[in-house]
Protein backbone atom coordinates (compact mmCIF):
# COMPACT_ATOMS: atom_id res chain seq x y z
CA UNK A 1 0.00 0.00 0.00
CA UNK A 2 1.50 3.64 -1.05
CA UNK A 3 -0.58 5.69 1.26
CA UNK A 4 -3.38 5.53 3.78
CA UNK A 5 -5.51 8.32 5.10
CA UNK A 6 -8.38 8.83 7.91
CA UNK A 7 -9.97 11.81 8.06
CA UNK A 8 -12.59 11.86 10.95
CA UNK A 9 -14.98 15.05 11.56
CA UNK A 10 -17.39 15.53 14.77
CA UNK A 11 -18.66 18.97 12.83
CA UNK A 12 -22.26 19.39 11.25
CA UNK A 13 -21.70 18.46 8.03
CA UNK A 14 -25.36 18.50 6.00
CA UNK A 15 -26.99 17.71 9.27
CA UNK A 16 -25.06 15.11 9.91
CA UNK A 17 -23.38 14.36 13.23
CA UNK A 18 -19.95 12.25 11.86
CA UNK A 19 -18.27 12.12 8.61
CA UNK A 20 -15.48 9.86 7.97
CA UNK A 21 -13.38 10.12 4.57
CA UNK A 22 -10.77 6.82 3.59
CA UNK A 23 -8.64 7.39 1.36
CA UNK A 24 -6.03 4.26 0.25
CA UNK A 25 -3.60 4.25 -2.64
CA UNK A 26 -1.87 1.12 -4.12
CA UNK A 27 -3.61 -1.59 -1.97
CA UNK A 28 -2.96 -5.00 -4.45
CA UNK A 29 -1.96 -8.57 -3.15
CA UNK A 30 0.87 -9.95 -4.72
CA UNK A 31 2.42 -13.31 -4.63
CA UNK A 32 6.17 -13.84 -6.39
CA UNK A 33 7.50 -17.60 -7.19
CA UNK A 34 10.46 -18.60 -7.37
CA UNK A 35 12.31 -15.40 -6.07
CA UNK A 36 14.94 -14.53 -3.95
CA UNK A 37 14.31 -13.04 -0.31
CA UNK A 38 15.48 -9.58 0.19
CA UNK A 39 16.22 -10.37 4.29
CA UNK A 40 19.10 -12.24 2.36
CA UNK A 41 20.29 -8.59 1.41
CA UNK A 42 23.32 -7.66 3.82
CA UNK A 43 23.55 -3.89 3.66
CA UNK A 44 20.57 -1.75 5.24
CA UNK A 45 20.46 0.51 2.64
CA UNK A 46 20.15 -2.61 -0.19
CA UNK A 47 17.25 -3.79 1.58
CA UNK A 48 15.26 -0.19 2.05
CA UNK A 49 16.16 0.43 -1.70
CA UNK A 50 14.46 -2.92 -2.59
CA UNK A 51 11.52 -2.24 -0.49
CA UNK A 52 10.92 1.44 -1.98
CA UNK A 53 11.19 -0.08 -5.48
CA UNK A 54 8.57 -2.93 -4.71
CA UNK A 55 5.94 -0.04 -3.71
CA UNK A 56 3.74 0.84 -6.70
CA UNK A 57 2.42 4.10 -7.33
CA UNK A 58 -0.31 5.36 -9.68
CA UNK A 59 2.80 6.04 -12.21
CA UNK A 60 4.91 3.12 -11.92
CA UNK A 61 3.97 -1.15 -11.16
CA UNK A 62 6.88 -3.12 -10.27
CA UNK A 63 7.92 -5.04 -12.74
CA UNK A 64 9.37 -7.91 -11.31
CA UNK A 65 5.62 -8.76 -9.13
CA UNK A 66 3.31 -10.71 -9.77
CA UNK A 67 0.25 -9.60 -8.38
CA UNK A 68 -3.24 -11.61 -7.52
CA UNK A 69 -5.21 -8.53 -7.04
CA UNK A 70 -3.73 -5.68 -9.42
CA UNK A 71 -2.94 -1.71 -7.06
CA UNK A 72 -6.47 0.12 -6.52
CA UNK A 73 -6.99 3.12 -5.52
CA UNK A 74 -10.34 3.12 -2.68
CA UNK A 75 -12.14 6.64 -1.38
CA UNK A 76 -15.06 5.94 1.15
CA UNK A 77 -17.27 8.09 2.67
CA UNK A 78 -18.62 7.38 5.27
CA UNK A 79 -21.38 9.76 7.03
CA UNK A 80 -22.63 8.41 10.41
CA UNK A 81 -26.24 9.83 11.93
CA UNK A 82 -26.04 8.31 15.41
CA UNK A 83 -29.16 8.91 16.78
CA UNK A 84 -32.14 8.72 13.46
CA UNK A 85 -35.09 8.53 15.72
CA UNK A 86 -34.19 12.81 16.24
CA UNK A 87 -34.29 13.36 12.60
CA UNK A 88 -38.18 15.26 11.45
CA UNK A 89 -39.57 12.76 10.32
CA UNK A 90 -37.87 10.39 12.53
CA UNK A 91 -36.06 7.72 10.62
CA UNK A 92 -35.79 9.38 7.58
CA UNK A 93 -32.23 9.42 7.50
CA UNK A 94 -30.10 6.57 7.28
CA UNK A 95 -28.14 5.66 10.26
CA UNK A 96 -24.79 4.93 8.07
CA UNK A 97 -24.42 5.93 4.47
CA UNK A 98 -21.71 4.94 2.27
CA UNK A 99 -19.87 6.04 -0.60
CA UNK A 100 -17.45 3.79 -2.19
CA UNK A 101 -14.86 5.01 -5.30
CA UNK A 102 -12.70 2.26 -6.73
CA UNK A 103 -10.89 2.10 -9.53
CA UNK A 104 -11.38 -0.95 -11.74
CA UNK A 105 -10.42 -3.96 -9.55
CA UNK A 106 -8.13 -6.83 -11.69
CA UNK A 107 -7.65 -10.35 -10.15
CA UNK A 108 -5.19 -12.70 -11.84
CA UNK A 109 -3.78 -16.07 -10.33
CA UNK A 110 -1.07 -17.44 -12.83
CA UNK A 111 0.14 -21.12 -13.29
CA UNK A 112 2.90 -20.64 -10.55
CA UNK A 113 1.22 -19.03 -8.04
CA UNK A 114 -1.94 -21.35 -8.38
CA UNK A 115 1.08 -24.23 -7.85
CA UNK A 116 2.37 -22.24 -4.78
CA UNK A 117 -1.22 -22.40 -3.16
CA UNK A 118 -1.81 -25.81 -3.63
CA UNK A 119 1.38 -26.60 -1.86
CA UNK A 120 1.04 -24.11 1.11
CA UNK A 121 -2.41 -26.02 1.46
CA UNK A 122 -0.99 -29.16 1.71
CA UNK A 123 1.70 -28.13 3.93
CA UNK A 124 -0.78 -26.50 6.45
CA UNK A 125 -3.15 -30.56 6.02
CA UNK A 126 0.70 -32.11 7.28
CA UNK A 127 0.99 -29.14 10.15
CA UNK A 128 -2.23 -30.23 11.29
CA UNK A 129 -2.25 -33.75 10.74
CA UNK A 130 1.36 -33.62 12.66
CA UNK A 131 -0.38 -31.51 16.00
CA UNK A 132 -2.38 -34.73 17.00
CA UNK A 133 0.55 -36.64 16.98
CA UNK A 134 2.57 -34.75 18.48
CA UNK A 135 3.05 -35.48 22.21
CA UNK A 136 3.77 -38.95 21.28
CA UNK A 137 7.84 -37.60 19.66
CA UNK A 138 10.12 -38.06 21.94
CA UNK A 139 11.83 -35.07 23.18
CA UNK A 140 15.66 -35.62 21.57
CA UNK A 141 17.48 -33.24 19.55
CA UNK A 142 18.20 -35.78 16.45
CA UNK A 143 17.17 -38.47 15.07
CA UNK A 144 20.10 -40.48 14.46
CA UNK A 145 21.03 -42.62 17.24
CA UNK A 146 18.14 -42.30 19.46
CA UNK A 147 16.17 -45.93 17.90
CA UNK A 148 16.00 -46.68 22.06
CA UNK A 149 14.18 -43.02 22.98
CA UNK A 150 11.84 -43.55 20.14
CA UNK A 151 10.70 -47.49 19.56
CA UNK A 152 11.49 -48.14 23.63
CA UNK A 153 12.07 -51.75 22.40
CA UNK A 154 15.67 -52.10 21.09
Amino acid sequence: MKKGEHKRSFMKWEDFDDVQIIRLDGVSFYWNSRTSLISHLEDKSEIREALEKGIAKSDYLPADYCYIVNPISLDVKLVLNPKPENDEPKFSIPKADMILKMTTVCISVQKYQYQDVLEFLEAQERFALNAKYRKYRPDVAAYAGNSKTWYGIL
